[in-house]
């Protein structure tokens, strides 16, 4: 499941104009993943 989440992340990123760097929204969405899993 988390590497399913990892891989919705990339393919979010990538549809995404290059201002960040993929890491930092890959690990923003992740962490805005797990709070709306932990409520």
């Amino acid at each position: 499941e988390l590497n399913d989440t990892i891989v919705e992340a990339q393919l979010r990123t990538r549809q995404v104009p290059p201002s960040l760097p993929v890491k930092t929204a890959v690990d923003r969405y992740l962490q805005a993943r797990n709070r709306l899993l932990i409520l």
